[in-house]
């Protein structure tokens, strides 16, 4: 595979990976935050396995492709932190009621 078709795909699943996380993200759901951390996982892959072709690519990749790459890394590291936070939050519920149990704490509505 080229560099500019290797970087081309990898952008193309870490874009739809995100699309995915946005979609079910719901910081009010333990489930879907980890769902949305195990996403953002496959993502970091995607954006890592760009990172050989975007440096071969340095000078001559396509019109906007490293600056789209960057943008996703922003949205990811954006992103991941919401993710982080509402999951340590959910775990402080739950340490909180010393329970061995989770905590539901979906929020119904």
């Amino acid at each position: 595979m080229t560099p500019v078709a290797e970087l081309a795909n990898s952008l193309k699943h870490a874009e739809s990976s995100l699309a995915r996380v946005v979609q079910i993200w719901d910081a009010t759901n333990l489930s879907a935050c980890e769902e949305c951390l195990v996403l953002l996982e496959e993502i970091a892959g995607h954006l890592r396995a760009a990172q050989p072709a975007a440096g071969m690519l340095s000078s001559r990749a396509p019109a906007g492709a490293l600056n789209h790459l960057n943008g996703l890394r922003d949205d990811v590291r954006l992103i991941g932190r919401l993710v982080d936070s509402a999951i340590a939050f959910h775990r402080g519920l739950t340490i909180g009621t010393s329970e061995t149990e989770l905590v539901l704490t979906e929020i119904t509505g």
